[in-house]
């Protein structure tokens, strides 16, 4: 076990480059959860691939808000419009 251990840092290394990379967003509305969803979703970066959604409903000292985060894999290099 100890033997592989000075080989796991250089793979680790090696590796990283082609580990993905997720972004996200997130806006709160106080009108209602499909806006707060709509708002989030329109804030994504032309070319990103939109992953998941998350959405919650928080109640503020009696006052609905509604917020959602939107997760999303970032367009690759050079591929922007």
């Amino acid at each position: 076990m100890h033997r592989l251990v000075p080989l796991a840092i250089p793979l680790t290394l090696l590796l990283w480059p082609l580990q993905a990379h997720a972004d996200s967003m997130t806006v709160e509305s106080i009108f209602s959860l499909q806006a707060a969803r709509q708002l989030a979703i329109g804030q994504i970066p032309a070319g990103a691939v939109m992953t998941k959604v998350s959405c919650v409903d928080i109640n503020v000292r009696g006052d609905d808000r509604y917020r959602c985060t939107v997760y999303y894999n970032p367009a690759p290099k050079g591929t922007e419009p």
